[in-house]
């Protein structure tokens, strides 16, 4: 009987409002939908990811490697002389640049087009006994039925994919630019123990070090050990060899490079779902404004179904049934869009989700069974949560009282809502001085939610405070229906708790996220323009040990007309902790005694003229700083070769802001880095023009001056500076997004909960027909208190978001990304924002309150006799 009653009911409440009951849906679904998308996206690029690098390392048990890219091969004699070791097969592995056809560019110049693409180098016959899913297979239609094929030369092997993904087959050409040179190489067959969704390309050691230029290094050793080893005590037993030890190896299980990504790409990804559950918050507050509602157009019912013997508990079921209900159909349309969502944003913007984590790829979608169903629940606890507070005021409910004079569902509290923000402020004041744990900025996200809650709980007697204060002033009484407004706003703002409670929620969460992406996007714009001093940029990507721009290209350089000053700088990577991602070491020319004219210094600095250390001075970014904890002052150690057996001392002289670099970088000086290493090679070159001098006349020049380096990079300055903001935009793609998205389910909040509002207010509409008042005029009132409510929920959601912001800024951003930023205000966009709110609701409650007020007085009221 009862669940028969129930159903009656909830299909009564539909019937009343399928308007506010849809928008909740809606809500749900897009906060679920942007939640799962992002959850498939990034679980579908990680498990490319590791399929990739699972290919990549074979079933090698452990690796060697060095702290830099490569380590010397002479090290192999070494490892295959302990008996500890089953097998060794020394490796090359880096990615090749693949070239493709020239274009044209607008100023004369060519630029090359070009894919990626992994290149293992093996000793095929080391590598058949520990990696031999690796191994080449020669085409014998092609070879001629000749196995010397995979020695050859010029002589590379394509996987399935990979063939597919470059459209090519066994004997074509494949040109591979190396060190700013094109070579061809001859595709000879294929590698079949590669899955067909792996594109790589081996060959043969021996070749790949001629051609890289990497005679004598190796990328690593893959090994076998025998069973029951120690692999670190081996280590430690083989560093005991003088060269084994210079070369800072270290042993590493194949899948921490999947570790690496994982962690680099973790806090981004964290961000994003948090920023993506948003809408489902306010999807919450939805749930409550329009069960709030439907429960008080069903109180007249209710109370006859009370008096006749139902009890509180069944009021309770059926609020939080009407609740998971609404959950359930939000959280199934959610599922769907989620899923239709990531397969969007695989083929459109790829697995990164514009982070660049994933550069270049598009994985195929990944439906983990785990990923729905833990949206799913979510999506029913927002909607239950929504409709906690319409559930415990219908316990309070009187029937009989009720059904003799109506009765209000007004939730009494012995514990004023002023309180409760107070205590949630502090609470929050307190998780901001918390660490990040595990490199995650949980506690500032807690903070978050505690101000945000107590934001949207003060906001009702903050609106009674005002309404008082309004109705004091000589103006309100000018007209009659603004006085009345006014004074049901002060007698009654209880009442505007949901409908205020998801503006509030919902304009300061787009507040914070709008004002955050604002003020990192003008940071970065402002340290673009401070890090870019020089007219042009020439870069070379490094394929090989050492640098590309020879003595002779230096010299070149200095000799073209028209440029006033050079500058040249060297990249490597460095892998300081194996479970973090490599810092770029860049040796460039720096002023020991002035960093700041350099480097974009964010505090204080430490010289080798105020200082007696006999460190040699470095220079590390804000990320550096942050994942190491390395602070102004202190000495570090650097796994860098250098060309002295005494280990260098390093001191960091100062902390830069690096937008660039989120796993961090750090700087030395050219000559410092020199007289370490003896490595004069360089990587790029700063250009200064003279102000006579044409840039698109000097790009092309210095093309053609550097015309044996077809794959070289010229930028100028504002070149760079535009594409970086490209890029910025791209990886923020998706939070705008959001933010829409956001902004899209308040719009429908408002719209729904004014129009719910209008229509629960029918008999006091009626009632006021009755004493004569017109319908322009009930309309009128209804829209003064609505643009009232809604400007005030604005206003007080502007201030939340601004707060909020600046945890964003100063704690979320630092803790996750390591980066700083100034806060810059996008006054206009949030000015549009608030305005379309505000508009929308006038217009919303003009059409309802017109609606509402169109029925008979005698109608209206006559539930009353």
């Amino acid at each position: 009987m009862q669940i028969a009653l129930l159903r009656w009911l909830m299909i009564s409440a539909w019937r009343q409002q399928p308007g506010p009951i849809l928008a909740a849906i809606f809500a749900i679904a897009m906060g679920v939908s942007l939640g799962l998308g992002i959850n498939l996206v990034n679980t579908s690029a990680l498990n490319e990811f590791d399929n990739a690098i699972s290919q990549i390392n074979g079933g090698a048990q452990y690796q060697l490697t060095g702290a830099l890219d490569w380590i010397e091969d002479d090290i192999l004699t070494a490892v295959e002389q302990s008996p500890e070791v089953i097998a060794a097969s020394p490796v090359i592995s880096l990615p090749l640049t693949i070239g493709h056809n020239e274009n044209s560019t607008s100023n004369g110049s060519s630029e090359t087009s070009s894919t990626r693409l992994p290149v293992i180098a093996l000793d095929i016959f080391r590598a058949a006994k520990v990696a031999p899913s690796l191994l080449p297979r020669a085409d014998s239609s092609f070879t001629g039925g000749a196995s010397s094929a995979v020695f050859g030369d010029n002589a590379v092997f394509l996987s399935a994919s990979a063939q597919r993904n470059l459209k090519l087959t066994v004997g074509d050409r494949l040109p591979v630019i190396i060190n700013g040179n094109t070579i061809e190489l001859t595709i000879s067959g294929d590698v079949p123990g590669v899955n067909n969704d792996t594109a790589i390309a081996v060959m043969d050691i021996g070749a790949a070090q001629f051609h890289l230029g990497w005679l004598g290094k190796i990328t690593r050793i893959d090994l076998r050990l025998a069973e029951g080893v120690d692999s670190q005590q081996w280590l430690t037993l083989l560093k005991q060899n003088k060269q084994v030890a210079a070369s800072n190896v270290r042993l590493d299980r194949p899948g921490i490079k999947k570790q690496r990504m994982s962690n680099l790409s973790r806090a981004y990804r964290v961000n994003l779902s948090v920023l993506a559950l948003v809408a489902l918050l306010t999807g919450g507050f939805i749930v409550f404004a329009t069960l709030d509602l439907a429960i008080t157009r069903l109180i007249p019912t209710l109370s006859l179904v009370s008096v006749l013997g139902a009890n509180a508990n069944f009021r309770l079921h059926l609020v939080l049934i009407l609740s998971i209900v609404l959950g359930i159909l939000g959280s199934l349309l959610g599922i769907a869009l989620g899923i239709a969502l990531a397969w969007a944003l695989l083929g459109l913007i790829g697995g990164d989700l514009g982070g660049g984590f994933f550069a270049s790829t598009r994985p195929a979608l990944s439906l983990p069974f785990s990923s729905p169903a833990l949206f799913f629940i979510l999506g029913i606890a927002a909607a239950i949560a929504g409709g906690l507070s319409p559930a415990l005021k219908l316990r309070t409910l009187a029937p009989a009282q009720a059904l003799k004079s109506g009765q209000s569902l007004t939730l009494g509290s012995k514990v004023s809502a002023l309180l409760v923000s107070v205590i949630l402020l502090l609470v929050g004041a307190i998780l901001l001085i918390l660490p990040a744990i595990n490199g995650l900025p949980l506690a500032a996200y807690l903070a978050i939610a505690c101000w945000l809650f107590a934001g949207v709980l003060v906001v009702s007697p903050l609106l009674g405070l005002l309404a008082r204060a309004l109705s004091q002033w000589s103006f309100m009484r000018t007209d009659p229906m603004l006085m009345m407004a006014v004074q049901r706003l002060n007698l009654a703002h209880r009442k505007t708790f949901p409908a205020l409670a998801g503006v509030v929620a919902s304009f300061a969460l787009v507040c914070a996220m709008a004002i955050m992406v604002h003020s990192f996007r003008v940071s970065v714009d402002q340290w673009l323009e401070e890090v870019l001093p020089a007219s042009l940029y020439v870069r070379v990507p490094t394929t090989g040990t050492t640098g590309a721009l020879s003595s002779k290209h230096r010299d070149d350089l200095h000799s073209i007309e028209g440029i006033n000053k050079v500058e040249f700088a060297r990249s490597l990577d460095l892998i300081i902790d194996p479970e973090k991602p490599s810092v770029e070491l860049v040796a460039r020319p720096i002023d020991p005694a002035n960093p700041n004219t350099s480097l974009p210094v964010t505090g204080e600095t430490i010289t080798p003229l105020n200082t007696l250390s006999e460190c040699t001075t470095v220079y590390v970014s804000e990320p550096a700083s942050g994942l190491y904890d390395w602070l102004v002052g202190d000495r570090i150690s650097l796994p860098l070769s250098t060309a002295h057996d005494k280990k260098p001392c390093f001191q960091v002289g100062a902390i830069w802001r690096d937008y660039a670099r989120q796993s961090g970088a750090i700087a030395i000086d050219s000559n410092d880095y020199i007289t370490l290493t003896n490595d004069t090679s360089i990587s790029s070159a700063s250009i200064w023009l003279d102000e006579s001098a044409n840039t698109s006349d000097a790009i092309t020049t210095i093309r053609q001056t550097l015309k044996t380096l077809p794959a070289v990079e010229i930028r100028s300055a504002e070149g760079i500076r535009a594409l970086s903001l490209r890029i910025f935009d791209r990886s923020f793609a998706v939070t705008y997004a959001l933010e829409a998205v956001a902004l899209l389910v308040s719009l429908f909040g408002v719209a729904t909960t004014y129009s719910g509002e209008a229509l629960s207010r029918t008999r006091e509409f009626g009632m006021l027909r009755h004493l004569g008042i017109t319908r322009q005029q009930i309309s009128r009132l209804f829209v003064y208190e609505s643009v009232f409510c809604i400007s005030l929920g604005v206003f007080w959601g502007a201030l939340v978001g601004a707060a909020i912001s600046q945890v964003l800024i100063k704690r979320v951003n630092p803790q996750s990304f390591n980066w700083s930023m100034q806060t810059h205000w996008p006054f206009s966009q949030l000015l549009i924002a608030a305005l379309v709110l505000v508009v929308l609701g006038a217009l919303t409650a003009t059409v309802a309150a017109r609606k509402a007020a169109g029925r008979g007085p005698i109608e209206a009221v006559r539930t009353d006799w």
